[in-house]
């Protein structure tokens, strides 16, 4: 069943594929996750894994003494160091922009390690009324933080290098938030935090001067979840009907907005998948998404369920094709892909035949498609992946691009015939004045 493993790596986002291959092992030793608060600097940095004191663990066979450890993003210890610090139970963990970890306990001490796992002094503290009231919530960003308390209060840090906190202004909310999101200082015209506060069956925003709800076509009921995107400009909205809305920051309408989910098509593709079981003698089916199902059932061999689910749902023409070339290209079959491929013209072209030929190691397969790949570009950098530099070369030169030749000629580095190629028609180019 290897193979079926294999046709589910690729999943459909919007209107391409995708796949997560895995580059290389973590190597410590018995770190299970989900026992474990665990949060990783950006860009590869350290990482920092600590017990989760708020869940009870089996220790079997390793100490009760809990330990604040640092690794390599590849998982080698760097350094560690015994918790022992007061104020309860450690809620946030995340690390700074210059590698400095904090950590914020209950009652709102903030700890600061060094990436050796020593403490730097001071301990900061976000203050009496968080001191009383205990910290439940703690929401970082790159260089600050916002804490919230179990009695509804908002505090923050907006900028940890100058570790002043200060407190924002009170909801006046009976409950607290299903859910918080924030706009970084840098992205707001204040230049102050700005706090998105999903309560009760609005969203407000929360700042140091005063509180706002937000009215508009996006916010209809209680939000369950909320994103800011990385640059500050759009928000997305997870709402309790099961939609996921994508509005501007500042909710002046809908942008797009995604179905879940719906009942009925849930309920036929169980129906469906429990009769693939039945069938097939193989518990794979349920639970996967229609996109899963189709490549479960071409690799298996039944291209007839298939073609059933793909009506069923009305998949898409492209979205077939996608998975059928890497569905056949999973199970080696070649001659099925081939025949595939000339059934018509594909509705996504001839790279993923190629992608798929490559990706399984398979030259000459992907020889039978890069001819018919109609951007130049495209059909040189085909043949330079599976080391045709003559062919690569005059593709190139086809384009007329002295750029990507330039490009081509790194990858043969080591060949001194197809460089010197390059470098021939590149010369060639650009005494004809093309670059």
């Amino acid at each position: 069943m290897a193979n079926v493993s294999v046709a589910a790596e690729w999943q459909l986002l919007y209107n391409r594929y995708y796949r997560r291959p895995e580059l290389y092992t973590m190597r410590w030793k018995n770190i299970d996750l989900s026992r474990n608060k665990v949060d990783c600097s950006p860009f590869g940095g350290p990482i920092a894994v600590i017990r989760d004191d708020s869940k009870i663990v089996q220790l079997y066979s390793e100490s009760a003494v809990r330990k604040l450890r640092i690794f390599t993003s590849s998982g080698v210890l760097i350094s560690d160091t015994v918790w022992k610090n007061p104020g309860g139970r450690l809620i946030g963990m995340s690390w700074t922009e210059d590698q400095t970890l904090i950590c914020i306990v209950q009652d709102g001490t903030v700890y600061r390690y060094n990436i050796h796992a020593e403490l730097i002094e001071p301990n900061v503290t976000l203050g009496k009324e968080c001191f009383e009231q205990n910290v439940v919530e703690c929401v970082f960003w790159g260089n600050g933080v916002v804490c919230l308390t179990e009695g509804g209060l908002l505090f923050s840090i907006p900028d940890f290098k100058v570790m002043n906190p200060c407190k924002l202004a009170e909801t006046g909310a009976d409950d607290l938030p299903n859910c918080m999101a924030i706009i970084e200082p840098k992205y707001t015209v204040s230049g102050n935090v700005e706090v998105l506060v999903g309560i009760g069956d609005g969203v407000l925003i929360v700042d140091e001067d005063g509180v706002q709800r937000v009215e508009g076509e996006a916010v209809q009921g209680p939000v369950q979840k909320m994103v800011v995107s990385w640059d500050g400009k759009y928000l997305a909205i997870f709402t309790h009907d099961g939609r996921i809305l994508v509005t501007d920051i500042n909710f002046k309408g809908v942008l797009l907005e995604y179905n879940c989910y719906t009942f009925s098509n849930t309920s036929e593709c169980c129906r469906i998948q429990h009769e693939l079981e039945v069938s097939t003698k193989q518990a794979i089916f349920v639970d996967s998404s229609i996109s899963d199902t189709i490549r479960t059932c071409i690799v298996l061999g039944n291209p007839r369920a298939a073609m059933k689910v793909k009506n069923e749902f009305k998949v898409s023409e492209k979205r077939w094709y996608w998975l059928k070339v890497f569905a056949l290209a999973t199970i080696r079959d070649w001659e099925a892909l081939e025949k595939f491929s000339k059934e018509k013209r594909p509705p996504i072209g001839y790279r993923p035949f190629v992608e798929a030929c490559v990706d399984a190691d398979e030259k000459g397969e992907a020889l039978k498609y890069i001819p018919k790949l109609a951007d130049l570009r495209e059909r040189a950098e085909a043949y330079a992946r599976i080391g045709m530099a003559k062919e690569a070369a005059d593709a190139a030169s086809q384009a007329k691009d002295g750029e990507l030749l330039g490009r081509l000629k790194l990858t043969f580095q080591q060949n001194a015939a197809a460089s010197s190629l390059f470098d021939t028609l590149r010369d060639r180019l650009s005494f004809q004045g093309v670059s």
